[in-house]
């Protein structure tokens, strides 16, 4: 889903450049003027090509830098810093979304989210098909549509997730180059970062929320809940590389990780979020202090 909000690979990558770039900038005290600038350029051809897209997601990506550099600079922690940089990254996917014409982004994009589904015609079974197969397409149809419907009912959350996904690749690569130019950075390392423990009570409300079985109750509600899902799973992501740091051979450990999460990344993701949650009550790691909490 996230490649089908970016319509590119390319543009991925271009994002993480222009943002680190800015960061690396940041250095030498120029993250602003070089920020200017690049927003005027890209406004020029955006009005040149007279389109949103990719030419905001470029425009958020050297915001996003901009804002990592200063909160970074005046001693925002990693959650704030990330957060906070995100909100341009947002308001560039919206715009790319509703481009020129909303409603024919918006049939665009579902049309792509059926064809990922494998939503298809009935229409195009062939006329001596039997009876049990034609039973097993219907099934099969009807779990796709429902599928890319909650897709696409999810999809707040989704572009959510995945500008904060790109985000804290901006941030991290952030505190390293701030780093090596001795340039103090108040968060550490991405497997010391943790979360408030409320947000354990937003994913109580969103599952109340989700009981309620009131249509517009129920899509906001697993919005909230796939976003701290995402949260608490990078949390757990956070412990595991604690635990890998800490291990001997942690290149290899890690790179059995990343082949784990490709191969089975739905269960995967689901383990990392049940290890943040745990994380909050028995503190893996002993990052709490006790005068911090119970």
């Amino acid at each position: 889903m996230g490649l089908l909000l970016l319509r590119s690979l390319g543009v991925l990558i271009a994002f993480q450049l222009l943002a680190v770039a800015v960061v690396a900038a940041g250095v030498r005290g120029v993250a602003g003027r070089l920020t200017l600038v690049g927003l005027a350029v890209l406004a020029g051809i955006g009005i040149a090509l007279r389109g949103f897209d990719p030419v905001a997601h470029f425009a958020g990506a050297m915001v996003a830098g901009w804002l990592v550099s200063f909160g970074a600079r005046r001693g925002s922690g990693l959650g704030r810093v990330s957060m906070l940089a995100t909100v341009p990254v947002l308001v560039a996917t919206a715009l790319t979304l509703a481009g020129s014409s909303p409603r024919q982004s918006w049939a665009e994009l579902r049309s792509q989210v059926a064809v990922v589904a494998g939503v298809d015609s009935l229409a195009t079974l062939a006329p001596g098909i039997s009876p049990e197969e034609r039973v097993v397409r219907e099934r099969y149809q009807t779990v796709a549509r429902s599928a890319a419907q909650w897709a696409l009912r999810l999809l707040p959350a989704e572009i959510v997730v995945f500008g904060w996904m790109q985000v804290l690749v901006v941030v991290m690569s952030a505190r390293r180059i701030l780093r090596n130019a001795h340039v103090h950075v108040a968060f550490g390392r991405l497997s010391e970062w943790r979360v408030p423990f409320g947000w354990i009570w937003v994913l109580a409300a969103g599952l109340a929320l989700v009981v309620t079985r009131q249509s517009w109750a129920v899509t906001l509600g697993f919005n909230v809940v796939v976003l701290v899902i995402a949260v608490l799973a990078m949390q757990g992501g956070a412990v595991t590389m604690a635990a890998l740091e800490r291990g001997s051979a942690p290149v290899a450990r890690m790179v059995l990780l990343v082949v784990a999460a490709v191969a089975a990344w739905p269960l995967f993701v689901g383990g990392l979020a049940i290890l943040g949650a745990a994380d909050l009550w028995v503190d893996f790691r002993r990052l709490r202090t006790p005068a911090s909490g119970s």
